[in-house]
């Protein structure tokens, strides 16, 4: 019995383990840091049309089916202001940013990985729209870009519900989506990559540079929020309690 009872064990084990195998092999390609990180180098750095196409190949031998290739360096050339310095490590990165898209990268990448029958998937970030060189960047260096969307626009940014003496407390460059204006603007973000090349798809990610809040719930009382709570429930957030 105690033989049956481990072989029954091993045997369900074995079948949970396969179930939960991956049914695909991603890899993940942060473009921006392959160029600002000096531990990668030669065809590691995907600087090139050439490199990238290099790299397309050596994904297929190793057996990947998706490429979630990274966009937001380019968007920020597109819809930022930016505020690196001539000289040094950032001026360094921008500077291999636009001759990337001068030559043409980017294309490259898409039709590479494609030819080599893999899937490449867009991936842009949604909440990561920067901030004035007044913020600290990694608590280190001056912020080094902010949308001039957010710039014209600093209200459609995430709101604390507290009022302070110099007004409404924003958090600098995560968007509120409540906003028909930001949701087209974050559309027009995304189209100005996905209608001009032919990606398998859009990843949608919530990586963000921006300082994080100090607790959890600081946030989102913008006033469409604050308009939609008491519609439904009869309570102004911003001056009564509520149930989180």
């Amino acid at each position: 019995m105690r033989l049956l009872s481990t072989l029954l064990l091993i045997l369900g084990l074995t079948g949970a383990l396969a179930a939960q195998a991956p049914k695909e092999k991603v890899i993940v390609v942060s473009w921006g840091d392959l160029i600002g990180n000096p531990r990668f180098q030669g065809v590691a750095q995907l600087d090139t049309p050439e490199s990238v196409r290099i790299a397309a190949k050596l994904w297929k031998e190793r057996g990947v089916d998706k490429v979630l290739f990274r966009v937001d360096d380019w968007r920020y050339l597109l819809f930022h202001d930016i505020y690196m310095p001539e000289g040094g490590h950032y001026d360094a990165y921008r500077k291999n940013t636009v001759r990337a898209w001068e030559t043409g990268v980017l294309p490259a990448a898409v039709e590479a990985v494609k030819a080599a029958g893999v899937e490449i998937h867009m991936w842009i970030s949604i909440v990561d729209e920067g901030t004035a060189p007044a913020v600290f960047y990694n608590d280190t260096v001056p912020f080094p870009w902010q949308s001039r969307f957010v710039k014209a626009h600093p209200e459609m940014q995430s709101a604390d519900r507290s009022l302070t003496e110099s007004g409404r407390k924003y958090h600098e460059g995560v968007l509120e989506f409540a906003y028909p204006e930001v949701r087209a603007y974050v559309l027009e973000q995304i189209r100005a990559f996905s209608d001009k090349l032919p990606f398998d798809g859009v990843f949608l990610s919530y990586r963000s540079h921006s300082p994080p809040p100090p607790h959890a719930d600081q946030f989102g009382f913008n006033a469409p929020v604050v308009e939609e709570y008491q519609r439904r429930y009869g309570k102004n957030i911003l001056r009564q309690n509520f149930d989180l």
